[in-house]
C-alpha cells in the first residue's frame, strides 16, 4: 500500500485500486483529447473535400458556395487547432500521460504546424479577398491562390498519414464496442456541433457578397 498527503501535509494511505483509478482518469483525458481531434478531423475532411470540389468546378462559377464553405470551416478549424495544440503543449510540458502516449514522427511533427499555418493563411486571405477593402484585394487573391496549392499538398500528406487512425478513434465514440468508453462523448459531439453552428452563422451573415466580389475582381483584372 502506498500513501499520499492531505492538504495539511499528513500522510494518507492509498490502496492499489485508488492508484489504478487515478492512472485511468489521467489516461482517459489523453484518449478523450485524441477522440475529439479525430472527430473534428473527419468533419474537416468532408468540408475540405467539398471546398476543393468548388475549386475544381471553378470558384467564380460557384462563388457563394465556395465562400459559404470557407466561412463554415473557420470555427471548426479553430477547434481542431485548439485540440491539437493542447496535446502538443501537454507533451512538451512533459505531462507524463501525454509523454507515455508518444509523439508522431519527426516528419509529422513538422508537417502539423506547417499545415496549421497554411490553413490560416488560406482562410484569412480568402476572407480578405471576399469582404476586405478593395485595395487589399489583389494581394489577398494572389496569396489565396498560391497558398492553396501548398496547402493541398500538405493536407494530402496529413490525411494519408492519419486517415485510418482518425476513423478508428472516431468510431470508438459512436461504436463503443470498438474500444473502451472514454469520458465526455456528449461534450465532444456538442463541441463539434457548436463549431458547425458557428460556421453556419458566419456563412449566412457573410457569404452573400458574390456580386460585389466579382465586380472588384473584374475591376482589378
Amino acid at each position: 500500500m502506498s500513501s499520499t498527503t492531505d492538504p495539511r501535509g499528513h500522510a494518507r494511505p492509498v490502496n492499489g485500486a485508488a492508484l489504478a483509478d487515478h492512472a485511468h482518469d489521467r489516461s482517459d483525458r489523453v484518449e478523450a483529447n485524441a477522440r475529439l481531434t479525430a472527430m473534428v478531423g473527419v468533419v474537416l475532411l468532408v468540408l475540405f473535400t467539398a471546398e476543393v470540389v468548388t475549386v475544381i468546378l471553378g470558384a467564380k462559377q460557384v462563388l457563394s458556395a465556395h465562400a459559404a464553405i470557407g466561412y463554415l470551416l473557420i470555427p471548426v478549424v479553430l477547434l481542431k487547432m485548439a485540440s491539437t495544440s493542447w496535446r502538443m503543449i501537454r507533451y512538451y510540458r512533459r505531462d507524463a500521460d501525454y509523454r507515455r502516449h508518444g509523439s508522431p514522427t519527426l516528419f509529422l511533427r513538422v508537417l502539423g504546424p506547417v499545415l496549421m499555418a497554411l490553413t490560416l493563411v488560406l482562410l484569412v486571405s480568402g476572407v480578405v479577398t471576399y469582404i476586405g477593402p478593395s485595395w487589399a484585394h489583389p494581394t489577398a487573391l494572389l496569396t489565396h491562390q498560391t497558398s492553396f496549392y501548398l496547402w493541398l499538398a500538405a493536407l494530402a500528406s496529413h490525411v494519408i498519414a492519419h486517415f485510418l487512425e482518425t476513423f478508428r478513434l472516431t468510431a470508438r465514440d459512436f461504436l463503443p464496442r470498438r474500444g473502451r468508453i472514454a469520458s465526455g462523448p456528449w461534450w465532444r459531439r456538442s463541441g463539434v456541433v457548436a463549431g458547425l453552428a458557428a460556421g453556419v452563422a458566419l456563412a449566412l451573415i457573410l457569404s452573400g457578397h458574390a456580386s460585389t466580389y466579382l465586380a472588384q475582381y473584374h475591376h482589378h483584372r
